[in-house]
């Protein structure tokens, strides 16, 4: 009977000596979308301290769609979006991570402490003020310009597009109104920061990018063009303008147009309503209309390295807009006056 029963205890050992350790059964694909998330996640976290935001909110987003819970990423998305200055969005990504904290706190999961750390509810507070305070800003901007408080109306808009700098429709407005003004410079840095907004219409973005070419922004425009044909390839007029563009970035002089028509003290323009002026420059926008100067080569090399000073004709205001053409006052002639052909630009003193 001993033998017996020592021979089952023997048996018993043996059994449990050869049972192989259990592996658990991982979910198809489940390892592999976290990798692919933290991988993206570092080099969206490398691309942001080297300055590259937008590459930056790419990966990120990139590390959410495989992992939608990945905290850290939430956190830095709202970091990137704050510095790019999308208030809205910085706030909600800032929100995930309050959100997933409770729910770690809830659950008890073991993550680093490193990780529920993030100061992101300090950090809505202070950007929810932000963008109450810009929108305060904006309405009260709005308001003086329905009263036509016009100088009052650019000191909130500037203020608003401070606290909240990439709200297209605070852009939108202060740049319309800096180019009302006859501040032509300043309106071009406004649609130069309106065209780096993602999503904005496409009726704007030509608007913006008109106005540059106007002004001579030429490189500014050349990527609103670009990025507007990233988003929408199939655009055969973006396309052709784009073309257009670079094809006009060789010639010598940048200009706004051409003097096409001379008579009895006015003269017609090639430009109107399609290449972005509008009926309010009437009377108010001025040209100065010049000849380029003549090539200036090296003797040496024979090649081209510039030109000499271009010979003004004549300044000239804007009396009819049309949709391809505007007609203008010659208000004083320089040397042989203004001729057809003769290059125009916009004064940068014009009242």
């Amino acid at each position: 009977m001993q033998t017996f029963l020592l021979r089952i205890a023997l048996a018993a050992c043996f059994f449990v000596i050869s049972i192989k350790p259990c592996v658990s059964l991982e979910i198809p694909g489940q390892a592999s979308g976290i990798n692919s998330a933290l991988l993206a996640y570092e080099e969206g976290y490398r691309l942001y301290r080297n300055g590259d935001l937008w590459g930056a909110e790419r990966r990120f987003q990139e590390a959410l769609q495989h992992e939608p819970n990945l905290l850290k990423a939430h956190y830095w998305l709202g970091k990137v979006y704050r510095e790019l200055g999308m208030l809205k969005e910085s706030v909600f990504h800032w929100e995930e991570v309050l959100r997933l904290q409770s729910l770690i706190k809830k659950r008890r999961l073991a993550l680093a402490l490193e990780n529920n750390e993030y100061p992101a509810e300090h950090q809505i507070v202070s950007t929810r003020v932000r963008q109450r305070e810009g929108e305060e800003a904006f309405r009260k901007g709005r308001a003086l310009l329905e009263e036509g408080h016009w100088e009052g109306a650019i000191v909130e808009l500037k203020n608003a597009v401070e606290k909240y700098p990439s709200q297209p429709e605070f852009l939108k407005l202060l740049a319309r109104l800096l180019w009302d003004q006859s501040d032509l410079q300043g309106s071009a840095r406004v649609y130069s920061d309106l065209l780096e907004v993602r999503g904005i219409p496409r009726e704007l973005a030509l608007e913006a990018i008109d106005r540059l070419i106007l002004v001579g922004s030429l490189q500014q425009a050349r990527r609103g063009l670009q990025a507007l044909l990233v988003q929408t390839p199939q655009d055969s007029e973006v396309r052709t303008r784009l073309a257009k563009l670079e094809i006009t970035q060789a010639p010598p002089p940048a200009a706004a147009g051409t003097v096409v028509r001379v008579m009895r003290g006015q003269v017609v323009l090639d430009i109107g309503l399609e290449n972005g002026l509008k009926l309010a420059d009437e009377y108010r926008l001025r040209f100065r209309s010049f000849r380029p100067g003549d090539p200036v080569t090296n003797l040496q090399t024979g090649k081209t390295i510039g030109r000499s000073l271009d010979r003004i004709s004549a300044n000239l205001m804007v009396t009819k807009v049309f949709a391809r053409s505007c007609w203008a006052l010659v208000q004083q002639e320089f040397g042989m006056g203004v001729k057809e052909g003769d290059l125009i630009e916009v004064q940068a003193d014009r009242k």
